[in-house]
C-alpha cells in the first residue's frame, strides 16, 4: 500500500514533466525513438531479480526529480522539467527494490537528445557531402537536419548497449562501458542511412528517403539491436536436457 501512494503521489507530481516530454515528442518527431526505453526498462526491471528496497536513496532521488521540476517550471525553462522523470522513475525503483541502479538507470535514456547537442558539430553537412560524393546531387528535394547528424542513433545504440549489461545483473560501470562500445556504431549507421537517403532522392523517393531519415532508420537499428541481443542471450543460456 506504501509503495501504492508513494506511486500515485510520484505520478502527480511529474504530471507536468510528463505532459511537456510527451508535447515535445509531438512537436519534434525525430526524438520519438526515446519511446523505445520506457519499454526496454521494463524489460529489463522484469529480467533482474529484484533488490531490497533502500527507502533513503529512493526518497532522496524523488525529492531530486520534484527539486528539478518546480525549478523548471516556476522558472519557465519546461524542458528543464525532463530530467526529473528518470531522476523520479530511479528514485521509485529504488524506493521499492523493484530494480537495481544499473536497470534504473535506463531511464536517463527516456529524455531524448536536446536539439542544440544534435546540432552541435553539423555532421548532417559531412554525411551529405560524402554520400553526394559517392552518388552525385541529391537535389534541394531532400533536406537534412541536425537530427541527421547521428546523434538520435548514438543515444539509442548506447541506451541498447546499457541494456544489454544492466539486464543481466550487471554493474552500472559494466553498462556504461557496454553502452559507449554500442554507442560508437551511431556515426558510422547514420552515414549509411543519409548515403541510402540520397540514393531514393535520386532515384525519385525524396519523400520516402525522409521518412526513412526521420523514423526508418531509428525503428530499424532498434529492433535489428533487440533482436541480435536477444539471439545473443539464448545463445548465452546453458543448454537445457
Amino acid at each position: 500500500m506504501q509503495s501504492l501512494l508513494v506511486g500515485l503521489g510520484l505520478g502527480f507530481g511529474l504530471w507536468p514533466a510528463l505532459m511537456e516530454w510527451a508535447r515535445h515528442i509531438a512537436a519534434e518527431p525525430a526524438t520519438a525513438y526515446a519511446l523505445v526505453f520506457p519499454l526496454v526498462l521494463l524489460a529489463a526491471a522484469r529480467r533482474v531479480p529484484p533488490t531490497e528496497p533502500d527507502r533513503g536513496a529512493g526518497l532522496t532521488w524523488m525529492a531530486a526529480a520534484m527539486a528539478i521540476e518546480l525549478v523548471a517550471v516556476g522558472g519557465g525553462v519546461e524542458r528543464l522539467s525532463r530530467l526529473a522523470i528518470p531522476l523520479g522513475v530511479i528514485g521509485f525503483l529504488r524506493f521499492t527494490g523493484s530494480a537495481a541502479l544499473a536497470p534504473a538507470a535506463l531511464a536517463f535514456f527516456i529524455v531524448p537528445v536536446p536539439h542544440a547537442l544534435a546540432a552541435l558539430a553539423q555532421f548532417e553537412a559531412v554525411w551529405r557531402a560524402i554520400a553526394e560524393a559517392l552518388l552525385g546531387p541529391a537535389g534541394p528535394a531532400l533536406e537534412l537536419d541536425a537530427w541527421d547528424s547521428g546523434a538520435r542513433l548514438v543515444a539509442l545504440f548506447a541506451g541498447l548497449g546499457w541494456y544489454a549489461d544492466a539486464r543481466s545483473g550487471g554493474s552500472w560501470r559494466g553498462a556504461f562501458r557496454r553502452g559507449a562500445q554500442l554507442a560508437m556504431l551511431g556515426l558510422p549507421v547514420q552515414l549509411a542511412a543519409v548515403i541510402a537517403a540520397v540514393a531514393m532522392a535520386r532515384a525519385g523517393a525524396a519523400g520516402f528517403a525522409r521518412t526513412f531519415l526521420t523514423h526508418g532508420v531509428w525503428m530499424l537499428c532498434a529492433v535489428v539491436t533487440l533482436a541480435a541481443l536477444e539471439l545473443s542471450r539464448k545463445r548465452e543460456e546453458p543448454s537445457r536436457v
